[in-house]
């Protein structure tokens, strides 16, 4: 079986689109998504046994781990990233390199579970029609994010600083949520808060 989903997202009058094409063993399980978008992109992830085994990219060249969770990605353009993980399998780190291998700059992650005690019922959203293994790790909800840049003397500037403050409703769904960021704009920050709701029908 196979299933395409197609995005077109407009900002500004200009338009983009993503294609991704979901095909399915003869158990229904997704076994590999091929991804291509307007800007070029031509990406496919293979899975078995429930696990990322490859990721094959004309932008990039992925490492994954035993988890099936990306570890390195280099670009075509020789910059890279590497993702660390706690023994949960949550993506804990994202650190960037240049070309020659200089570290430019990392993301510090949090996950919901970590702050909110609902190991039983963790809040989620519904909705999505597909369910794919994850490649980036068993993150769930984000519930911060803190990004530094590093410059050539090794100083290292913080340039954002975001948070998720989720409340859900009695089925464990996300109800609505509270975005903070902070973003670097000169030598100061600027904080910014915005609040969604969600409704959820027949599910």
């Amino acid at each position: 079986m196979v299933k395409t989903e197609l995005v077109i997202t407009t900002v500004g009058g200009t338009s983009s689109s993503s294609i991704t094409q979901y095909e399915y063993d003869t158990q229904g399980n997704v076994n590999k998504r091929i991804n291509t978008s307007s800007a070029g992109l031509q990406e496919t992830t293979t899975f078995a046994n429930g696990l990322a085994t490859a990721i094959t990219s004309n932008q990039a060249t992925y490492t994954l781990n035993s988890q099936g969770f990306v570890t390195k990605r280099v670009n075509t353009n020789g910059t890279s990233s590497v993702y660390q993980y706690n023994a949960a399998g949550q993506n804990t780190v994202i650190e960037n390199y240049n070309a020659s291998g200089g570290k430019t700059g990392y993301t510090t992650y949090e996950s919901v579970d970590k702050r909110l005690n609902t190991p039983t019922n963790p809040l989620g959203f519904k909705g999505h029609p597909t369910t794919v293994p994850a490649t980036y790790g068993n993150n769930g909800l984000t519930a911060k994010l803190v990004t530094y840049t590093i410059d050539a003397a090794g100083k290292e500037t913080k340039t954002n600083e975001s948070s998720w403050v989720y409340q859900g409703d009695s089925r464990g769904n996300v109800a609505s949520y509270v975005y903070t960021s902070s973003f670097l704009s000169g030598t100061s920050m600027v904080t910014g808060t915005s609040t969604y709701t969600y409704a959820y029908e027949g599910c």
